[in-house]
């Protein structure tokens, strides 16, 4: 989903997150993983993610952890969870 107005049902598990954003990269909706961003524009939004628990059985390289902040300052006392998108 693009938007939450796209979201027309909860889901079974799991929750929509929207109003995060990405600094120093971009998202390529096409093809639905981590882009370079363009010149001189530090942050870019994100979709509406679907968060939800899963096992993690083995470690992917295509896969990056991003780190999810409360606020726009780093360091572990801000840090609320991690986002696995693809590269």
């Amino acid at each position: 989903f693009d938007t939450p107005l796209q979201i027309k049902n909860q889901p079974d598990e799991g929750i929509y997150v929207h109003g995060l954003s990405l600094e120093g990269a971009a998202w390529s909706k096409a093809e639905a993983t981590l882009a370079e961003s363009e010149p001189k524009i530090l942050y870019t939004d994100l979709p509406v993610l679907y968060i939800t628990a899963a096992r993690k059985t083995k470690v992917d390289p295509r896969i990056y952890d991003c780190p999810i902040y409360k606020y726009g300052v780093r360091g572990d006392k801000y840090l609320l969870a991690y986002a696995s998108l693809t590269c």
